[in-house]
């Protein structure tokens, strides 16, 4: 599909719906991301996160793209930034948050922006190429 982009991107997918985490990987893996990695929910999202950012031997499993969505059980991914931004301190590495949602509201994007990360990007679903393309080169 595309060339050129970072194989050695470690990704994330933080998302309920198990249809979208098997789309997303397998889409992913289509432009020669092979590295990817996924959560059902914030909380699992962060247990991973702490389990591979904090030591440099399994730095290279530390994410540096979490694709996150919004709208999960357990912790949703407003409840992941406000833990995420509490304890980012604490990890090796500096990690790309990108909202991939369903939800195009004005609203979630203003809780979004008032949160105290700094989300790199908010993708309305389909995840397409050209919506990714920049956060992998």
């Amino acid at each position: 599909m595309s060339e050129g982009l970072s194989e050695s991107k470690c990704i994330l997918v933080v998302d309920d719906d198990q249809t979208t985490v098997l789309l997303t990987r397998l889409f992913l893996e289509s432009m020669s991301v092979t590295d990817v990695h996924s959560s059902s929910n914030g909380q699992e999202a962060i247990q991973f996160i702490h389990e591979h950012c904090n030591d440099a031997q399994v730095e290279n499993s530390c994410p540096d793209i979490v694709l996150l969505d919004l709208n999960m059980p357990v912790m949703d991914g407003f409840e992941f930034l406000e833990v995420y931004s509490r304890a980012k301190s604490l990890y090796n590495k500096r990690i790309s948050i990108i909202v991939l949602t369903s939800s195009d509201s004005k609203r979630d994007r203003d809780r979004i922006e008032q949160s105290n990360v700094n989300v790199a990007g908010y993708i309305v679903k389909p995840l397409t190429e050209e919506k990714i393309k920049p956060y992998l080169s």
